[in-house]
């Protein structure tokens, strides 16, 4: 993703180099290093595919933070595709369900970048069998974010009781957002208010910062 936008600076650009220096951070947003005497903090979320968890570092936002993790925002409209990274607080469920199987539509299948957002929806997420972007969500029981059988038994329940499929990919990411958040918190001792933004990492590739 950083060399699509770098490719793009050097057709625009050309050889000034100062230009494509400013280029990357004047596309992406500030994070504030302090909130209301807070210091913020990026919160890393690694999916080992190997280890089947999810393993969890952080670090202190920098002026750096932006640029290093592509701090760009989210999509346009709720009804846009999400195929960011790194998101805020806010938009962790894209990590949790839309963002991989997204992106997997608009990747080269002859790149590695495809062929590792292949094995982690492939091993690492669930399909509903819905349609569209209500179609995956991580797989929390194998992650240990849910209990073992948690899934079926609320697409089951849901289905008996007349639920539409949307409420149910709702009801379940929102709770596999909720363990997640415990975990982080278990892990690093960071309340929510001092956790600006969330990356994201498969087999300890930052896929922020993939070349592809």
């Amino acid at each position: 993703m950083l060399e699509a936008i770098r490719e793009i600076g050097n057709e625009i650009l050309g050889d000034d180099i100062d230009s494509k220096d400013n280029l990357l951070e004047n596309l992406t947003l500030e994070c504030p290093e302090t909130i209301r005497g807070r210091k913020q903090h990026i919160v890393i979320i690694n999916y080992n595919a190997v280890d089947k968890c999810i393993d969890v570092e952080f670090e202190e936002v920098s002026e750096e933070t932006p640029k290093k993790y592509l701090w760009v925002g989210s999509a346009d409209g709720s009804n846009s595709d999400q195929i960011y990274f790194t998101v805020r607080t806010n938009n962790i469920g894209h990590l949790l369900s839309q963002t991989i199987p997204n992106l997997l539509k608009r990747a080269s299948e002859n790149g590695a970048f495809y062929a590792r957002l292949k094995m982690a929806r492939d091993d690492l997420f669930r399909d509903l069998g819905f349609a569209k972007r209500n179609r995956y969500v991580l797989n929390g029981e194998k992650l240990g974010l849910l209990e073992e059988g948690y899934i079926a038994k609320c697409l089951e329940n849901g289905r008996r009781e007349g639920k539409k499929d949307k409420d149910l990919f709702k009801k379940i990411v929102k709770l596999l957002e909720k363990n997640l958040m415990k975990l982080i918190k278990n892990r690093t001792h960071l309340s929510k208010k001092e956790v600006a933004l969330f990356s994201l990492r498969i087999n300890n590739q930052p896929m922020a910062d993939n070349p592809e």
